[in-house]
């Protein structure tokens, strides 16, 4: 199965505060997310992957648990993986990267971004699914293995929910979480202040119509850790049985570090 890079994935995300960066991915190291091993920046290709009409494709929303934590997974339509998990409503990472489909199931390396730590590691990523049904599977770091499940959401199926209104907002990032109130507008803008920091972005539909938002935010504040830096990115907006959650995931453009966030409303 081919696989594909971290470096090359396209999709960014979110909309909050937080951490700084710096660095480049394919170098060790870098702060604040040093990395717990090299990144997978090999870039091997072994061929296979995503052949034949029997392939498994993971494609969609998934919500489940992975262990003790809440987890949610976004596979988009160019099968970039996200996958949140979070305790306590608190966002405690990411794990992002690409995979590939085979009649087996699904693969792919990336970087599993954990807060608490503080680290950025490579990750090998499979698991197999049953199309728009469930999924299952494995992260594979250095010094363990974390399995996951989840079923499909089928919101994933049309366009994005409506997010206009106001959010509350627990981002977490290297240098700890915020709780903040997040504005969005009828025309897709976006914004947010605490007391260090403002952001202003907007929402729009990606190009596939699915229920996925692509953002673009970018950070002012003279104490404010993304102080004039720009992210991009996907936030996915979800019914529940009480309300509303929106999940978000931002990393810098060089993808050395980022923030998590999880809203309700």
């Amino acid at each position: 199965m081919r696989r594909l890079l971290m470096c090359a994935s396209a999709v960014l995300a979110s909309l909050m505060m937080a951490a700084c960066g710096g660095g480049d991915d394919c170098e060790a190291g870098t702060p604040p997310f040093a990395s717990v091993d090299p990144p997978v920046c090999d870039g091997g290709d072994s061929g296979g992957g995503g052949g034949g009409g029997s392939s498994q494709s993971a494609e969609g929303f998934w919500v489940g648990n992975a262990g003790q934590y809440a987890f949610r997974a976004l596979v988009t339509e160019d099968r970039q993986i996200w996958a949140f998990y979070a305790r306590g409503g608190v966002a405690e990472g990411v794990v992002q990267g690409t995979v590939t489909y085979s009649p087996s199931g699904f693969s792919g390396n990336g970087f599993d971004y954990n807060l608490p730590l503080v680290a950025r590691t490579g990750v090998t990523i499979s698991g197999t699914a049953r199309e728009r049904q469930s999924m299952e599977g494995a992260v594979r770091l250095p010094s363990s293995t974390i399995t996951f499940s989840g079923s499909y959401d089928s919101s994933y199926d049309s366009p994005p929910a409506d997010a206009t209104g106001t959010w509350q907002v627990r981002a977490a990032s290297a240098s700890g979480t915020v709780t903040t109130t997040v504005t969005v507008g009828s025309d897709g803008s976006v914004s947010a202040t605490t007391p260090y920091c403002s952001g202003t972005g907007t929402l729009t539909v990606r190009s596939s119509g699915k229920g996925v938002y692509n953002l673009a935010v970018t950070f002012d504040g003279a104490s404010c850790e993304f102080d004039g830096q720009t992210l991009g990115g996907v936030v996915v907006v979800r019914n529940t049985g009480s309300g509303q959650e929106m999940v978000a995931a931002a990393l810098l453009p060089d993808r050395s570090t980022g923030f998590f966030a999880i809203g309700t409303r």
